[in-house]
């Protein structure tokens, strides 16, 4: 049962509007600090341009998806914006178990599941500086319709309400102060562990 894992690293949430840049933030975590490392996610949605397998995401089809948790695979799962994504048990307990940190990317429902089961993980939700900002930054990741980011758009209001729950909320205006905020929080949170 996962109440009864001892968890020797940390669990790290990592929430944020889409386009907030959790992602981005979790990336460059990761590559500064060797004890943290990135949990790579399921999904069902296609690729974009410049994801690779194994490393971004596990790209699978829905019935692959479904086997999975229907063999409860994954420590949460949920469906975001048209497709799935599910965060593997194994993968993580492994990880945590082993002494790393892990951090986990993943929306604020699936972050709310996780935090029930691991009341000891610290969760960050990520926040960008303005409505127009954070309309930049999807439109420029050219990868959404017109109507796509309308919806995240109207989605991202429902998840800047749900972030009540964090332990941290970072402003992502610039990205190397984001990142040595969210470094400076975790080496801290270390130590009272």
């Amino acid at each position: 049962m996962l109440n009864e894992i001892t968890q020797k690293g940390l669990l790290i949430i990592f929430s944020s509007v889409s386009g907030g840049g959790k992602t981005t933030i979790a990336k460059e975590i990761a590559r500064k600090d060797r004890q943290c490392i990135l949990s790579v996610s399921y999904t069902t949605r296609k690729p974009r341009e410049g994801e690779e397998e194994a490393k971004d995401y596990f790209f699978v089809n829905e019935d692959a998806f479904e086997e999975m948790a229907h063999e409860h695979k994954f420590l949460e799962w949920e469906k975001v914006h048209g497709a799935f994504y599910g965060t593997s048990r194994d993968f993580v307990e492994k990880n945590l178990s082993s002494g790393k940190d892990v951090i986990l990317v993943i929306d604020v429902k699936g972050a709310k599941n996780i935090r029930k089961k691991y009341p000891d993980s610290i969760s960050f939700f990520f926040v960008v500086p303005s409505h127009a900002e954070l309309t930049r930054r999807l439109k420029n990741r050219c990868t959404e319709t017109k109507e796509e980011i309308a919806k995240r758009m109207e989605i991202a209001e429902w998840e800047r309400k749900q972030a009540e729950g964090y332990d941290y909320h970072i402003v992502n205006d610039k990205l190397e102060d984001a990142v040595g905020e969210v470094l400076s929080i975790i080496r801290k949170e270390r130590k009272e562990a």
